[in-house]
């Protein structure tokens, strides 16, 4: 089986001073907002911080990326509109030197 590449976090969850321990929201420790509900984290770096999701969390896996069609063009032979910007400066004066 593929293992978890990133985990959707369940609630906010904050950092203490020293960066090495998760803590819940209203915790007296709490100094970094490190993410909240339906943020996206790595799982390593979730384990590593000794994150425990409350209810089950969603889970990606690493999947190949499948290559997007394009989408078809209806009418390509439908005339481009006319450019109605207005030409700059003095109009440019046609032969002569």
């Amino acid at each position: 089986m593929a293992k978890a590449i990133t985990t959707t976090l369940d609630r906010k969850l904050w950092l203490t001073v020293d960066q090495d321990e998760l803590v819940e929201n209203g915790d007296r420790r709490a100094r970094f907002l490190w993410g909240v509900e339906g943020r996206v984290k790595r799982t390593d770096e979730c384990e590593r911080l000794g994150y425990k999701p409350l209810k089950k969390a969603k889970v990606k896996k690493a999947e190949p990326a499948e290559p997007k069609e394009a989408a078809p063009v209806e009418n390509k032979e439908a005339e481009a509109p006319e450019n109605k910007a207005k030409p700059k400066g003095k109009p440019k004066a046609k032969g002569g030197k």
